[in-house]
């Protein structure tokens, strides 16, 4: 039970880290003429879809926390995830004192 509560709460803020990430790098792309739909929201709702849904078969498996296996790898979905959030934003972040350093 402690696992879904505290986990649910890192797996929506993942999932809203990784939306808004491409919600970022979707604001540069358009500007630089891309199509907004195609290259931000499918990819990005797509993989936080795919995010929460493997957290909830690892979470549904690892019940009462007997099987060790499914809850090391609930865990180890979620500071993956975590760990690419924050250095998918940082790269954003390059990203974008280039583009403001050109303008």
């Amino acid at each position: 039970l402690s696992l879904r509560f505290i986990g649910a709460t890192l797996l929506h803020t993942l999932a809203s880290g990784v939306l808004g990430y491409w919600l970022a790098r979707g604001y540069f792309h358009v500007q630089s003429g891309g199509h907004y739909v195609k290259h931000v929201l499918i990819p990005g709702l797509f993989l936080a879809t795919l995010i929460h849904t493997a957290f909830n078969v690892f979470i549904n498996f690892s019940r009462n926390l007997e099987d060790v296996v499914f809850v090391i790898a609930t865990i180890a979905l979620l500071m993956v995830g975590i760990i690419a959030v924050l250095v998918d934003f940082k790269k954003l972040q390059k990203t974008i004192f280039v583009l403001r350093d050109k303008s």
